[in-house]
């Protein structure tokens, strides 16, 4: 079997441009933080004191460019942290911090109104971390179940000047024997419109860390994928982690470059697909696919799926 050239790259080399994106960012970080009313990377919104409640860290920020909007009242703060991510016109995405205590109305809110504004009345959800790892919370449970199975948001968007008068209904969950992951349906509701929610909870992957093995985030890209392929309007899914940017960008690249085979198993292909699809996503939104054990993880899972293919 021959492999692509990027796929012969030594450790070392990959290692190398791994380092290579690290500066590429710092020097976007730096320019922002330099001319933040000009800069193309500014992060003003995120980092402005009003919002500093509605950021997990104090280090990981949308760009102001494609940060994700919410749809409030005048004088009421539209962020959130989450970011619109493109890498071509099939392989689109919300990118997401998980929620805190303080922002899940503003989270399903999010969901509510880009559902909207796709055209559809399908939301899909996809959480790639535990709740809380070695003691640590990483994300709140966002979401009802069976022992208390509504969540009435109201009050709170009302304070933050939302105008919808949403209701969150546990429905059902199935455990994905495959994958390895809780598949629950839930639906989101005004008075006058419902949503079927469709949420994906993959819960052994720790922060900073590669996922134990790539078959789950593959079956997960799969289920998603063929979930789209049903829907009118195809909705766009909102991936989540921790901090919305390690996990959920190494999660996006294996769901991208698993839909676009050709690219990735043809051995004439001198580019790097893996490098090109992390640059976007960091152009994107910062740190996306963070560590170089993430960015090793993508090569080890191109190189079985180029293996099973070919």
């Amino acid at each position: 079997m021959q492999y692509p050239p990027y796929l012969r790259q030594s450790t070392a080399t990959r290692k190398s441009l791994f380092s290579q994106l690290q500066v590429q960012e710092l020097g976007r970080i730096e320019e922002a933080m330099a001319a933040p009313d000009i800069s193309l990377w500014s992060i003003s919104h995120a980092s402005a004191p009003r919002n500093a409640s509605r950021n997990r860290y104090i280090n990981v920020f949308p760009w102001n460019f494609n940060r994700v909007h919410l749809q409030v009242l005048p004088n009421h703060s539209d962020y959130i942290n989450a970011s619109h991510i493109e890498i071509d016109a099939s392989s689109r995405y919300i990118a997401s911090q998980g929620p805190m205590p303080a922002t899940i109305h503003h989270f399903w809110a999010m969901c509510f109104q880009q559902s909207e504004l796709q055209h559809n009345d399908t939301i899909i959800v996809a959480m790639v971390t535990p709740l809380v790892e070695n003691g640590v919370t990483k994300c709140c449970k966002y979401w009802p179940d069976d022992h208390d199975p509504i969540m009435y948001l109201t009050n709170d968007l009302r304070r933050d000047g939302f105008t919808e008068e949403l209701t969150l209904e546990y429905n059902s969950s199935v455990w994905d024997n495959e994958g390895g992951f809780l598949v629950s349906q839930f639906t989101l509701s005004t008075p006058q419109k419902s949503k079927t929610v469709h949420h994906y909870y993959y819960s052994k992957w720790i922060d900073s860390r590669s996922p134990p093995s790539a078959r789950p985030l593959v079956t997960l890209s799969r289920r998603i994928r063929l979930l789209q392929s049903t829907v009118p309007h195809r909705p766009i899914p909102i991936i989540h982690c921790s901090a919305g940017v390690g996990r959920t960008g190494t999660y996006i690249t294996v769901d991208h470059l698993l839909h676009h085979v050709q690219p990735v198993i043809d051995p004439e292909n001198d580019k790097d697909p893996i490098l090109e699809t992390v640059t976007k996503l960091r152009q994107q939104r910062m740190m996306m696919v963070q560590t170089s054990h993430q960015y090793e993880f993508l090569y080890d899972t191109v190189k079985l799926m180029v293996e099973q293919i070919l």
